[in-house]
């Protein structure tokens, strides 16, 4: 039986320990076994290394896209915040005209108050009349009647 495996060894593999030099025989079947586990082997990574190559074209061109889109909706972002900027701005100069507008408006209803008053103490007052003749010419006028006009 020994010596029937003997003819069916192939080869000799020699590998190295840290003291000696040793030699394995290995039968011709367990070679053949190494080898096409080895072929499969090697297809399999092939193949894995083909779908890691898909998957990093990909990722980068989705990481183009995500990219691209960024650039658009920073441009989009900038854009808004010029325009709020340049509406605060607007705003800015918006409210010190309403202020402005504010006072002013304060003032008028403070001269037209003032006028009402005037016009009330104006027609509460007795009306003088004067009959002017030519000898009355430079003296006062005198008071006609003590009523007051109704408006």
């Amino acid at each position: 039986m020994f010596a029937e495996k003997k003819k069916y060894v192939s080869n000799i593999f020699r590998f190295s320990t840290k003291r000696a030099y040793c030699q394995v025989q290995y039968p011709r079947w367990h070679l053949v076994l190494v080898l096409v586990r080895a072929r499969e082997y090697i297809r399999l990574i092939r193949i894995e290394t083909r779908k890691l190559h898909e998957e990093r074209a990909r990722l980068r061109k989705d990481l183009r896209i995500n990219q691209e889109c960024r650039e658009a909706v920073m441009q989009g972002v900038e854009a808004k915040a010029l325009e709020i900027e340049g509406l605060k701005k607007k705003n800015g100069k918006g409210q010190a005209s309403l202020q402005a507008t504010k006072e002013e408006l304060r003032l008028l209803q403070g001269q037209l108050a003032q006028s009402r008053d005037q016009l009330e103490e104006a027609m509460r007052r007795p009306v003088t009349r004067t009959v002017a003749t030519l000898s009355e010419v430079g003296q006062k006028p005198q008071l006609v009647a003590a009523s007051t006009q109704t408006g």
